[in-house]
């Protein structure tokens, strides 16, 4: 799904007036989570999921076609990991997440 189409259906299940006030909502939204994973900080909405980071280790590769030995350094990822709610809800379970029908 792309984000039109993401905020489309979020107009119709929000019951927005109109598509301006649906993509502030959005882009909102997506502002706040950017500057709280741009700090450092993690994002937890409970039942939902959590955005984490996660430390990965320097490693030494090896590009197999050439044989050059690389480094690549130490860094952070972001992950994200769903929650028990939807976790439920994506394996079959309970929907949770059905206020807006």
């Amino acid at each position: 799904m792309k984000k039109n189409e993401f905020i489309d259906l979020y107009r119709k299940r929000g019951n927005f007036n109109c598509k301006e006030s649906t993509t502030r909502a959005v882009e909102a939204f997506l502002e706040i989570l950017e500057e709280c994973v741009s700090k450092g900080e993690d994002v937890k909405l409970v039942g939902w999921g959590k955005w984490e980071f996660q430390e990965r280790n320097a490693i030494k590769i090896r590009n197999p076609k050439t044989g050059k030995v690389m480094d690549i350094p130490k860094r952070r990822i972001l992950k994200f990991r769903e929650g028990k709610l939807l976790n439920s809800s994506i394996n079959g379970g309970k929907k949770y997440y059905n206020s807006f029908r």
